[in-house]
């Protein structure tokens, strides 16, 4: 329902509850809508809007008789309890222009459940493709770890032609010319 044909057929069942219940013919004779019946009506009405102006799927479907609030039954339990002297064309009137906003009501329920039904597609479709779509996972490469090349130098030698000392040869105290002997080690006086 479109938002104009909704305000307009609010303000003309709000225009009717307004009215004091006759025309202008025979107005000795009719009764006016109690102040309590026009005050559910308006109510219903409010409630209407305000569900409808939500755009929400559950909350429109409510109206037409959900649990938490159905507006119909309501309206129809208010419209049964007009009293006779009500004039027939105002009763007439009220419960066609009813009748009229539960259709778009249901016509806007309809739009809001294509609407629903179009994004939850929309979502699963993204949800597909995103499923499918497959991740490409890369591994590092392995590198191979070369030591640094250090350059050595042969051992130099002495003048005299021997391995000078710290590189290589026997080290001292551990042999030397004279097996027996101590390395050239001094011994202590009294321990040879």
């Amino acid at each position: 329902m479109t938002g104009t044909k909704r305000t307009l057929l609010l303000v003309l069942l709000g225009g009717a509850l307004a009215v004091a219940g006759c025309g202008s013919e025979d107005e000795d004779k009719c009764e006016p809508i109690p102040a309590n019946t026009a005050a559910i009506l308006q109510a219903q009405l409010d409630n209407v809007e305000g569900r409808i102006n939500g755009d929400n799927l559950g909350a429109c479907e409510d109206i037409l008789g959900g649990p938490k609030s159905p507006n119909v039954p309501s309206v129809q339990q208010a419209l049964a309890s007009l009293p006779q002297g009500i004039s027939a064309d105002l009763r007439t009137a009220l419960e066609e222009g009813f009748n009229h906003l539960w259709e778009l009501v249901q016509e806007r329920c309809d739009e809001l459940r294509a609407e629903q039904e179009q994004q939850d597609t929309e979502t699963e479709t993204v949800e597909t493709i995103t499923e499918s779509v497959p991740t490409e996972t890369v591994e590092p490469t392995p590198t191979e770890t070369v030591p640094p090349e250090t350059e050595t130098e042969p051992p130099s030698t002495t003048d005299d032609g021997g391995t000078p000392p710290g590189q290589g040869g026997t080290p001292p105290g551990q042999g030397g010319e004279n097996p027996g002997e101590n390395g050239g080690a001094v011994a202590p006086e009294g321990q040879e």
